[in-house]
């Protein structure tokens, strides 16, 4: 289940860096941490997270040595939008599966 809620962990950083970094290729949780320069430590949390909300899926294992696996995850996210106007946030979040999730949040104070 995809869920989009006024968070401010949708718009997190990492996540987007992950989101992209697995948009085509499953990628490991080393692979991301490697490679987008997160700490393995935050990068399991976030993985974590963002397999609970429908942001990455597993696709699968692989062996990284004689007795190890790692897990390869893939992000559900087709495309995202962010917009900024009026007082207004929109996050439009399209997925693979042709889901689309928006968040609608006015910001007066």
């Amino acid at each position: 289940m995809f869920r989009l809620e006024v968070s401010t962990d949708v718009v997190d950083l990492d996540i987007l860096k992950i989101v992209a970094f697995t948009v085509k290729r499953g990628k490991t949780v080393r692979e991301m941490s490697t490679s987008l320069h997160i700490p393995i430590g935050k990068t399991y949390s976030l993985v974590e997270w963002m397999e609970e909300n429908g942001f990455l899926e597993e696709i699968g294992k692989h062996r990284t040595a004689l007795h190890g696996k790692a897990t390869r995850y893939i992000s559900t996210v087709k495309s995202g939008r962010i917009e900024l106007s009026n007082n207004k946030l929109v996050i439009i979040c399209e997925q693979k599966n042709g889901e689309t999730a928006t968040m609608d949040e006015c910001m007066d104070g």
